[in-house]
């Protein structure tokens, strides 16, 4: 009975050694897995990089609405330099001007320097956008008064794109006073 137990246990060892990984097995596996793992970590690099453009881009948006917004009640109350109806425009670089609104005072006027947008309050420069492109500054001028030997500015147009995004901003205003260039 006892050569019968050394066998059975000779046999079992045998047989357990058998059911084992060969070194070809497990050097297919880590191949397996090693694929699975570049291939993943490729689509989070790529989720990573669509996420950043993404994030991005919605900050220029933003921005440039900001923006944009802070133009048209500029632009809306603009008035003449030194209480008359004249502004002063330079074509897609500046323009000055005043406003009779009483929480803007002073001598104002927005700019473009080196592919930023300046608003300056009586001489200060603020930052409004950066990385500007395409700028465009321009005014439609028409006989709105009634009085045909000069015209009066009827709107001012301002567009531009940010650096990056691609998509074009604009803004039409029209004045609530009579101004003039």
């Amino acid at each position: 009975m006892r050569g019968l137990d050394n066998t059975l246990v000779r046999q079992a060892a045998f047989q357990s050694g058998q059911g084992g990984v060969t070194l070809v097995e497990l050097i297919v596996s880590v191949l397996i897995f090693s694929i699975i793992a570049v291939a993943g970590s490729m689509f989070l690099s790529l989720a990573m990089h669509s996420y950043l453009v993404t994030n991005q881009s919605a900050g220029a948006a933003q921005a440039a609405h900001n923006t944009l917004d802070r133009l048209g009640l500029e632009f809306r109350t603009a008035t003449g330099l030194g209480g008359g109806s004249t502004v002063t425009l330079v074509p897609d670089v500046s323009l000055q001007y005043e406003t009779t609104d009483p929480n803007l005072p002073g001598t104002r006027s927005l700019s473009l320097s080196g592919g930023d947008l300046y608003l300056s309050e009586n001489g200060t420069p603020r930052l409004l956008l950066e990385d500007v492109t395409d700028f465009q500054l321009r005014v439609e001028q028409n006989d709105t008064d009634g009085d045909s030997s000069n015209q009066e500015i009827s709107a001012i147009n301002v567009s531009f794109r940010i650096n990056g995004t691609g998509a074009a901003y604009t803004l039409r205003v029209t004045p609530r006073e009579f101004i003039r260039l």
